[in-house]
């Protein structure tokens, strides 16, 4: 059991739970009080007391609720019909008709059993008299009018009165529990009086229907009685019936090992005479008043029977199954069913009720705030693998609760709804014991899947389009309708407000496939009509690579610091995971070269491109001056100047003379790097860095030799990772030296144009 608190916050009910320890799936699917009704002057008649003291049946939208009348000395039973308003539970109820017994003193209402479409209706009457003076008990059986049961009066009569005027049968109480089929063809009637080989023992009288009327008479059917049977068992005490199947309670028969702790029997039809008994079911302990209260399943393969005196007085209650509705001679419990913080006289089991996998049991002794009889119903849902024994899935109780209400002391389970009765509780600001009816609704589960369950992209993105599918289930209804809708303007807050379909998807699943942030709302309605609040699922799609786009392709300086190549990313969907993505150029050599850049979004969709950028040498500042003079006729020319400016340190300038007159093939001048620095009057000279440019006078290398025609001078400046000039005379015979400039690259070794 795990710990829960409930808030309101912003016009919602949030329930709050405390999860640390808890086991896996964990389902938090509560039952909640959708409505509160009682008598409320729609017949006009004296207040009522104890509505719903001694039964309630509820079958759809339709509830049959005992009622005492105090008009009348004695008190009399009634049956008050109520019906939900618009067909929903939720929306309230209205008091149609009001069944009646001629007689105060039969006891009437003591027990009833509404048919599963409503129309049909037991009622037991266990002091009712045969003759003037013999009282036998009997059952009435009303038909809801074809114009419905709010033009039924307390005039209207029942269509049949069914009763066993057999000797044994003399203050056998028949009538103290009924049940009736889901067809309202067959009715089972308790005799805890019964008297047959002893006092007592106690009988179910079995009553079918002959076509479109009930007979009336005694022993339509042989009552079907324990063969183990002894005076005082009480057998009738409780009686549940669904199809060709009873179980009953005998409250103070002996277990197999002679200990009177009550035994609840369960008889099969063999025949249409003949209900033999298939199985013994026997408490625990001696005095559990085992049999109190049974119930049964529709598919008759789950049998539940309360001990009320339990666990000293506690109570509980014991689930018997049958996969196949056959039944062993000696069954054994699949499960007993406690409350989670029980105390001495609440008395769980005082009624019980199951619908589909729920047993809902009420213990009207319950204690709340030092305030006994105050009352409490206990709702257990059988666990995924079958039933086992545990605590409550969940408490029940009036909010507005009092000492002595006795909430809980008759229950009912219907299509998804529980009803429980307080018939001693009063009106606010009164002390009238009206009683009143607490509706509770148990509300569809809805989920949103999507396939693939987790984001196959980054920070929760999906990559591709996802499957969606929408479901629903509910623990104690069937569901009826899923509604769901994709990306509102505004968050639906109700079912109603939901679009009357799924649209988009259908509820067996569809893909959404666009591009960018998306939330799903879905909600489901069960069968007793009750939408439950719009769950979301919200998820994020970009199927699309972002855009990559290389900046303006940058040079960089060969062998220098070299520098990033960039690329600037957009994606208007995830967004770029960096608006900016760069790798370092290589600057090893001179050239056009590229570099694969990668961009990506946040939701993982990445896209290269290759980005271009050039390498260059940087080019030497020097130049090469010169003067000459030209020796007309002859043919021959003096270089009066020729001077290197501009350096850099380090540089070396190579010199090569091919042709007449040339005083060298190749000489080789280096600019220096240090320099030798003395200062005047001192003998210690220092050496410094020598300037970063400097000029160099190249003509004192010719010693103004004269060069004859076609003599070819080459200058060629270089430093490395540079470009360096590369200067070339040819001597002319008529005109003065023609001159070509070129630039030498890095570790080339033939100039090319500059």
């Amino acid at each position: 059991v795990l710990g829960t608190s409930l808030t309101s916050s912003g016009g919602r009910a949030v329930i709050h739970v405390d999860t640390a320890g808890a086991v896996y799936p964990l389902r938090i699917d509560p039952f909640i009080q959708v409505a509160k009704f009682g008598e409320t002057g729609d017949l006009s008649m004296t207040m009522p007391t104890a509505l719903g003291g001694s039964g309630i049946s509820v079958a759809g939208t339709t509830a049959a609720v005992s009622v005492t009348l105090n008009n009348t000395s004695p008190a009399s039973g009634a049956v008050d019909i109520f019906v939900a308003k618009q067909g929903n539970w939720a929306n309230g109820a209205t008091r149609v008709a009001q069944l009646t017994d001629p007689d105060p003193q039969d006891n009437f209402a003591s027990s009833l059993s509404l048919s599963a479409d409503g129309g049909t209706l037991a009622v037991g009457a266990p002091a009712a008299k045969i003759g003037p003076t013999n009282a036998f008990g009997k059952v009435f059986v009303f038909r809801e009018p074809a114009t419905g049961w709010a033009t039924t009066t307390t005039a209207d009569p029942a269509v049949a009165v069914l009763d066993d005027n057999t000797p044994q049968a003399l203050g056998g109480q028949l009538g103290k529990a009924v049940s009736i089929s889901a067809d309202g063809s067959r009715i089972a009637a308790g005799m805890p009086g019964f008297s047959q080989a002893n006092p007592g023992t106690g009988a179910v009288d079995v009553f079918d229907r002959g076509g479109a009327t009930w007979p009336t008479g005694a022993d339509i059917q042989p009552s079907a009685t324990a063969s183990t049977g002894s005076a005082g068992d009480m057998l009738g005490q409780s009686v549940a019936l669904s199809g060709d199947t009873i179980v009953a309670g005998a409250i103070h028969a002996v277990n197999n090992t002679g200990v009177r702790t009550g035994v609840a029997y369960i008889f099969q039809k063999a025949t249409p005479t003949s209900w033999p008994l298939a199985s013994t079911l026997a408490g625990e302990q001696d005095g559990d008043f085992f049999g109190w209260a049974t119930a049964i399943s529709a598919d008759a393969k789950t049998v539940v029977v309360t001990a009320v005196t339990n666990l000293q007085g506690r109570g509980a209650a014991y689930v018997f199954t049958s996969s196949n509705g056959s039944w062993p001679a000696r069954a054994t419990p699949a499960a007993k069913l406690t409350a989670s913080n029980p105390n001495p006289g609440d008395q769980l089991g005082q009624s019980v009720a199951i619908d589909g996998n729920v047993v809902f049991a009420g213990a009207f002794g319950t204690t709340f705030n030092n305030r006994p009889f105050t009352g409490a119903a206990f709702i257990f849902v059988q666990p995924a693998g079958g039933w086992r024994t545990e605590h409550e899935a969940q408490e029940l109780a009036a909010p507005d609760g009092k000492g002595g209400d006795s909430f809980g002391q008759t229950v009912a389970i219907s299509n998804g709804t529980a009803f429980s009765a307080a018939p001693f509780a009063s009106s606010p600001g009164t002390t009238n014991q009206q009683g009143f009816i607490y509706a509770f609704g148990s509300f569809p589960t809805t989920a949103i899947g999507l396939a693939p369950a987790a984001p196959d992209g980054l920070s929760g993105w999906f990559r591709h389009p996802v499957n969606v599918a929408v479901s629903a289930s509910d623990l104690a209804s069937t569901v009826t309708a899923i509604h769901c809708v994709l990306d509102p303007a505004a968050a639906p807050l109700s079912f109603l407000t939901l679009p009357s379909s799924c649209g988009f998807l259908a509820p067996a699943g569809g893909s959404v496939a666009a591009n960018g942030q998306h939330v799903i709302y879905a909600a489901a309605s069960n069968a007793a009509g009750y939408g439950a609040t719009p769950v979301s699922q919200a998820f994020k799609i970009d199927t699309v690579a972002p855009g990559v786009k290389c900046t303006p392709p940058p040079n960089f300086t060969l062998k220098g610091r070299g520098g990033l190549v960039t690329a600037r990313v957009s994606d208007s969907t995830s967004r770029p995971a960096a608006p900016i993505v760069a790798k370092r150029a290589n600057v090893s050599r001179a050239g056009k070269k590229s570099v694969t850049l990668t961009g990506r979004d946040n939701a993982g969709n990445a896209k290269s491109v290759k980005c271009r950028y050039t390498v260059v040498a940087p080019k030497l500042p020097t130049k090469i001056n010169f003067g000459f003079t030209r020796f007309p006729p002859a043919t021959f020319t003096i270089f009066t100047s020729l001077t290197a400016t501009k350096v850099p340190r380090g540089a070396k300038i190579d010199l090569r003379c091919k042709g007449g007159g040339c005083p060298f093939a190749h000489r080789t001048v280096k600019a220096p790097t240090t320099k030798l620095v003395c200062k005047r009057g001192h003998k210690q000279c220092k050496r410094k860095r020598a300037p970063a440019l400097q000029n160099f006078n190249l003509e004192g290398s010719l010693a103004g030799r004269h060069l004859a025609a076609n003599t070819v001078l080459s200058v060629t400046v270089t430093k490395p990772n540079t470009i360096g000039p590369v200067v070339t005379f040819t001597v002319r015979a008529s005109t003065g030296p023609s001159v070509t400039q070129k630039c030498l690259a890095p570790g080339s070794k033939k100039p090319k144009p500059c």
